[in-house]
């Protein structure tokens, strides 16, 4: 409380922020040069602008840059319709400037202008297919909108571009499971597997692809597979006792079952899931059993031993 009191007399925090301000313009200024810079560039190398000579004069670059610093700052600052106002303006002073149009598809789509942050993003993409920022954009609004197809295909380019890039693969597989494309959703899962190996993110989401098309055996594989990745996680081998049995493979949810036992003696939910088991398919005596193991092991609270 007196630091706080302190510092409210002394300023400080106002400091802070006119500094953290001042950062951000400077930033930004910075990011405004290059971006303007860059694309000014391949507009001239390329021909992308609309001008009769193909290319801005040094006079109009420089006119360029300072209306696109200037927007830049005003996004910063938050005033998005006056840097909305000023990305425009450069883009009637450069009308294929790829980056005003990425800019100003971003403030439309943070505003809720879906329509409008769609042009101009498709714009923008179109000019430079190989920046992934433009495509990563195009794609984020696409998915706003539901246009799930255009989004697979967008991601679909972008890990053919970056194939080091595992996020931009789930990303890909994550669409095509809200898509209902779920045979394609794990194929895309596949190729992450055989970049970065077996991991539990990776197959318990194929696990529950499989279950949901009813491919029980490549279901139980891919916990098999956990299994053998981490031989000592007894979790996996009760999910697959509880997958046996679902599905009324009942003498080799039992031999699961018996393994788990082996792995982790000590596991009361273990005993507990062998007594709902055998209770199960009518044996009693051993579901009795397997409850009073259960019950004697310290681990176990109180309210488990009520439910």
């Amino acid at each position: 409380m007196k630091y706080l009191q302190h510092s409210k007399s002394t300023g400080a925090p106002d400091s802070s922020r006119q500094k953290l301000v001042i950062y951000g313009i400077l930033l930004a200024f910075i990011v405004s040069i290059l971006f303007a810079c860059s694309a000014i560039q391949k507009g001239n190398k390329t021909g992308n602008t609309t001008k009769q000579d193909n290319q801005l004069s040094e006079k109009e670059k420089v006119a360029f840059t300072r209306v696109f610093f200037n927007a830049n700052k005003q996004k910063i600052l938050g005033n998005l319709e006056e840097a909305a106002g000023l990305f425009s303006q450069c883009l009637r002073k450069d009308p294929s400037n790829a980056a005003a149009m990425y800019e100003l598809a971003g403030i439309y789509n943070e505003t809720g202008k879906v329509e409008e942050a769609l042009f101009f993003a498709k714009k923008a993409a179109a000019l430079e297919p190989e920046n992934e920022w433009y495509q990563l954009l195009l794609a984020d609004i696409y998915k706003s909108s539901n246009l799930l197809k255009n989004a697979i295909a967008v991601y679909e380019d972008l890990v053919k571009n970056y194939p080091a890039r595992t996020d931009y693969y789930l990303e890909w597989a994550t669409i095509l499971l809200y898509s209902g494309k779920l045979n394609e959703a794990a194929n895309v899962l596949n190729k992450i597997e055989q970049k970065i190996g077996v991991s539990e993110e990776i197959s318990l989401q194929k696990e529950r692809i499989y279950i949901r098309l009813n491919k029980i055996d490549k279901a139980i594989d891919e916990l098999k597979k956990l299994i053998d990745t981490y031989p000592m996680e007894s979790r996996y081998i009760g999910m697959l006792a509880e997958l046996y049995k679902a599905n009324g493979m009942n003498d080799k949810a039992l031999e699961t079952y018996k393994h788990m036992l082996i792995i982790d003696p000590e596991n009361v939910f273990t005993h507990l899931s062998l007594a709902e088991y055998y209770r199960s398919i009518g044996e009693k005596e051993k579901s009795f059993e397997e409850l009073k193991t259960a019950f004697s092991k310290p681990a176990i609270d109180i309210d488990t031993k009520v439910n």
